[in-house]
């Protein structure tokens, strides 16, 4: 199935599909639940539009619900989870004009409290490239900008929730959001960076590791090229990363270091009231045990101390 190019409507492949359905929701082996529900997904990526693939959506959306619905049954709702996000990544990928009604139910589980912190972690799957799955080489059936498409259609939505909900939920939808920058180029990143800089700034603070590390590599890349726009959250991003720079995985360290560096290269009216605070935190970080972060944290201290220095970006 995932080598084919075009997927006939039959009888058949409705029967297959519902098949693989079953056994990505109710088989008792995890491996084989999660390859059911890929397989499921490509087949629904292949399938020309048309009343097969109307049906295969309208089937899939019942049975899925039935499973959202077994509230005693955490386990099934798990796979049904699964199932959706590959589902949705199937109908994303391919640029289906339905595919809004699928994100919106992964949007929605972000609130549910059993689900809602494993739905954060689904998007993840959404725009980032499988080592097989729904690939050129597998014949995918791929619209040219699918990312952007997508992102464009659910980063509003989400800063919403993020900004309008409280406790778990806000955590999840920041969690969601900064699953799916990671996966983004930057010129996508780019047309959005005012309205995602202040998630991104609860972000490298939420105490949850693999969050904090995907929100400053991502804010690594978007303070390289744009820093400007950082400008305004000074001090809050100063407070924030000098921190970051010891006692943290060595990506953290590393990107924190970056995101100092970029920041030193604001105009000097901006920074120089923190100049030497950065100098002083930086310190430890020129003690690393790794080689490798020392010498990062030795150009951006390079980059602090000169900060004012004539022939520096003094404005």
């Amino acid at each position: 199935m995932m080598g084919v190019h075009h997927l006939s409507d039959t009888d058949g492949l409705q029967q297959l599909l519902r098949k693989l359905r079953s056994l990505s929701l109710f088989h008792t082996e995890v491996g084989l639940r999660e390859t059911s529900a890929i397989l499921h997904a490509t087949i629904i990526n292949k399938i020309p539009v048309g009343s097969s693939f109307t049906q295969a959506l309208e089937e899939s959306k019942e049975e899925l619900n039935k499973a959202f619905d077994m509230t005693h049954a955490f386990e099934r709702q798990q796979a049904a989870l699964y199932t959706l996000t590959w589902l949705c990544k199937a109908l994303v990928v391919r640029g289906a004009q339905n595919q809004h009604e699928w994100t919106a139910k992964m949007q929605k589980l972000l609130g549910d409290a059993n689900l809602g912190l494993e739905a954060a972690h689904s998007f993840d799957v959404i725009l980032k490239d499988h080592e097989y799955a729904l690939r050129p080489e597998t014949f995918a059936n791929i619209r040219l900008l699918y990312k952007q498409r997508y992102f464009e259609g659910v980063v509003g939505p989400l800063v919403d929730m993020f900004h309008q909900s409280e406790g778990s939920t806000k955590h999840n939808s920041l969690l969601a959001l900064s699953s799916l920058l990671s996966s983004l180029p930057y010129l996508i990143l780019n047309a959005h960076i005012e309205k995602l800089l202040p998630v991104l700034l609860q972000g490298i603070t939420c105490g949850e590791s693999a969050l904090t590390e995907s929100t400053v590599c991502t804010l690594a890349t978007i303070l390289k090229q744009s820093v400007l726009h950082a400008a305004p959250y000074t001090s809050m991003l100063i407070a924030m990363l000098v921190p970051l720079t010891v006692n943290h995985p060595l990506i953290v360290r590393m990107k924190a270091l970056e995101c100092l560096e970029a920041i030193a290269s604001l105009p000097t009216s901006t920074v120089l009231p923190y100049k030497e605070d950065v100098i002083r935190g930086l310190r430890n970080a020129l003690n690393d045990k790794k080689r490798v972060t020392r010498k990062v944290a030795a150009s951006a201290r390079c980059s602090w101390i000169l900060v004012g220095a004539p022939g520096s970006n003094s404005v």
